[in-house]
């Protein structure tokens, strides 16, 4: 009699549900394959088998001077399509464009070359699963220049503050501007302040070397509270600045 045995794919092992492990079957660890390969196009590469995390990835790519959109935190599977969401995906996507090869439940090799709808289901998969991803083919980009840091705001303001900026993104959402934002205590905080704070991680990506549209942009923003901190200033996603490394730290 055939038993059914229960297994699960781990690659950067980020999951909220903890769906990359599994009690009483089968873990399926892809860390160990983690090549990359760009073409000699340098318009593409190939990322797999599955163990490749988002800082490994970008790390990678720079040394070619290109980039691809990965998620925030750079422990984070890039071979997984169940998440990944970044400062940079309003300007270039989630990155899963071109291709991958999958493994299907019955032990098939499948490329997406020859089954267009698979790589269709593979990108709105979210935690979805279809098989075991081996190989992604993506885009890859000239490395962007980013306008970006930490606004920091007393923590008292909060609810202006978030009122205020809801009414900013609801007139004017650009698709280069992201981030993130965090309550934070003092000793917490990644730019010096002596209360508690509301911590924005603001970033614009950068088009046409036009910084102008960037400036404007956090110009309106600094007017909704009370600025305990500002380090946003030219950068680069792999840059050694000071405020590039404090959010590598962080995320």
């Amino acid at each position: 009699m055939t038993k059914a045995i229960s297994f699960s794919v781990r690659s950067g092992g980020h999951d909220f549900f903890g769906r990359s492990m599994i009690s009483g079957g089968i873990l399926i660890d892809m860390r160990a394959m983690d090549s990359v390969f760009v073409e000699p196009d340098l318009n593409s590469a190939r990322v797999g088998r599955g163990g490749v995390m988002a800082g490994a990835l970008r790390k990678t790519l720079d040394s070619y001077g290109l980039f691809t959109p990965t998620g925030q935190v750079k422990s984070v599977g890039y071979v997984s399509c169940g998440g990944g969401y970044g400062f940079y995906v309003g300007t270039y996507g989630f990155g899963v464009d071109l291709g991958a090869k999958v493994i299907l439940a019955g032990g098939y090799v499948v490329d997406t070359d020859q089954d267009p709808e698979l790589l269709w289901a593979l990108r709105g998969a979210g935690a979805g699963t279809f098989g075991v991803i081996t190989e992604l083919r993506v885009k890859v980009y000239p490395v962007p220049d980013l306008y970006a840091g930490f606004l920091a705001f007393y923590l008292a303001e909060a609810a202006t503050l978030l009122g205020g900026i809801e009414k900013i993104l609801n007139d004017d959402f650009p698709d280069e501007f992201s981030g993130d934002a965090i309550a934070s205590h003092p000793k917490m905080t990644p730019i010096p302040v002596s209360e508690p704070c509301f911590v924005f991680l603001w970033c614009w990506t950068v088009t046409k070397e036009n910084f102008a549209p960037a400036k404007r942009f956090l110009d309106r923003m600094v007017q909704v509270g009370t600025v305990l901190g500002n380090t946003v200033t030219r950068s680069k996603p792999t840059s050694n600045s000071p405020t590039s490394r404090t959010i590598s730290r962080m995320i």
